[in-house]
């Protein structure tokens, strides 16, 4: 219940194509963002909604560009 995912469906010609757009884990009341394929990003979203930038971690990147938001 913790985790969410967006994804896309669609047709490409006659076959049948799908994939992800976003991933995100709730976890200790921050956000972990393991994949983000929103072309704008999702960041600035969550931050307008009201989420605190030091509670949205970039899990998809290495451990030394992480960071936050």
């Amino acid at each position: 219940r913790d985790r969410y995912v967006l994804m896309q469906t669609g047709w490409d010609r006659e076959k049948r194509v799908e994939g992800d757009l976003l991933y995100i884990l709730l976890k200790d009341g921050k956000v972990y963002i393991e994949y983000d394929g929103i072309g704008h990003g999702i960041t600035d979203d969550l931050i307008g909604e009201g989420i605190p930038e030091d509670n949205i971690i970039f899990s998809f990147l290495k451990k030394d560009e992480a960071g936050t938001a």
